[in-house]
């Protein structure tokens, strides 16, 4: 079971997330689910994490990381992971 951080060990590591998050403060409170308001309050330091909110946070990044490197793959390979070597069209050698 995963232990909880006390909530000064959460907040530094959550305020770390939001300064390396690849994105706007709007966009990875969009893609979370988290009022927008909520991460500036954080970001501010006049309102620490939930537990709810970091893990909402870290499901989105992780979903991020997990498109990007996808997308990383098609470029580097030409096709996608879940393409089939059989789904693609004779003669094609990507």
């Amino acid at each position: 079971m995963r232990r909880t951080p006390e909530p000064e060990e959460l907040t530094r590591r959550v305020l770390r997330a939001l300064e390396l998050a690849p994105c706007s403060l709007r966009a990875l409170a969009r893609k979370a689910g988290v009022p927008h308001a909520t991460l500036v309050l954080i970001r501010q330091g006049k309102r620490q994490p939930t537990r709810a909110v970091a893990d909402a946070l870290f499901e989105a990044l992780l979903g991020w990381l997990q498109d990007c490197s996808t997308a990383a793959g098609i470029i580097r390979t030409g096709r996608s992971p879940y393409e089939s070597r059989r789904s693609r069209k004779k003669g094609d050698t990507r």
